[in-house]
């Protein structure tokens, strides 16, 4: 069994539309560029604190997805 067949079937077995991929990728998109643009208060309650650090976190483990390929 290779890769593929094992993703589908975790999948149960449907695919994906490209429409469907592009769709979630503009909402990525859309989710980093708000996550990026909201600032710190230099005054952060506990919760803020605990926000803010896995907002960051998030940003840090998490590069931006494209369908271009990395070779291209």
């Amino acid at each position: 069994m290779n890769n593929s067949e094992t993703e589908s079937q975790a999948a149960g077995g449907r695919r994906i539309s490209r429409q469907t991929v592009e769709t979630l990728l503009e909402q990525n998109r859309r989710m980093r560029e708000l996550l990026e643009s909201w600032p710190a208060r230099k005054i952060m309650m506990g919760f803020e604190k605990d926000w803010n650090d896995r907002r960051t976190r998030f940003l840090e483990n998490n590069p931006p997805v494209s369908l271009e390929s990395p070779h291209e």
